[in-house]
């Protein structure tokens, strides 16, 4: 995939297969693969910051749609089709299961601009949002970063996640995130230090490692495995 997308699947020993959509930058574009990394930047804007679907959330919606085609002539059901990313892939992952019905999980993904009757809240896709990081909380269905999100509307409002959501780490960690975000507009001194501080939680929350650990999960380590703080609840059984 191009233009802001970016996809791999592949087939598991228990015949399940796996479309895995990339972070910004997915860890390594910005050295290797520069363009997409402008392109996902660019979408990262406009899914966050506009009120449409960009055009990269689309590409991601037609290359599972060729995926599941493909699967379908080698004997697998859409039961057997899984969709997962972190950050801007979990954005995108979301959207494929908003709009095909697909299973999966998303780590760390802001709300969607599409909304639909009940948004998912029974379906198999979940989400996952860990406190202080700011991407998963970039939604209006999660409270805690007005005026940089929309009103909050539990289960709801403008920019909703698709799917349940659950929430990893220390409740606490909200706090400096939410007391930044009220910084904004209060003038250029405070909204500088409200960016520099949301950067910093963000940088120390959002990484997939963080996730990894309170999900009692062995990851495969990144190109940046010393950063994220690990700290608090572990979830066992996922």
């Amino acid at each position: 995939l191009e233009t802001g997308s970016d996809a791999s699947v592949w087939v598991t020993p228990q015949n399940q297969i796996i479309i895995a959509y990339s972070g910004t930058t997915g860890g390594t574009n910005l050295l290797f693969n520069p363009l997409i990394a402008i392109t996902q930047i660019v979408t990262d804007l406009q899914a966050g910051l506009g009120t449409g679907t960009p055009l990269a959330f689309d590409q991601a919606l037609a290359f599972a749609e060729a995926v599941k085609a493909e699967a379908a002539l080698q004997g697998y059901s859409s039961d057997d089709i899984f969709v997962t990313g972190h950050s801007l892939g979990a954005w995108q992952a979301q959207y494929v299961a908003q709009q095909i019905g697909l299973n999966g999980i998303g780590f760390e993904g802001p709300g969607l601009n599409s909304v639909v009757p009940g948004n998912g809240a029974n379906s198999l896709f979940v989400n996952t949002a860990t406190y202080g990081d700011m991407a998963g909380f970039l939604a209006s269905d999660l409270p805690g970063l007005s005026p940089l999100a929309p009103p909050y509307v539990p289960g709801g409002g403008l920019k909703p996640h698709y799917g349940p959501i659950v929430l990893l780490g220390d409740p606490n960690a909200n706090a400096p995130m939410v007391n930044a975000a009220r910084l904004f507009n209060q003038g250029p001194i405070a909204t500088l230090i409200a960016a520099i501080d949301l950067f910093g939680n963000f940088m120390a929350k959002h990484l997939p490692g963080v996730q990894a650990y309170h999900l009692d999960v062995d990851q495969d380590p990144g190109v940046v495995p010393w950063l994220g703080t690990r700290r608090g609840t572990i979830h066992t059984g996922y």
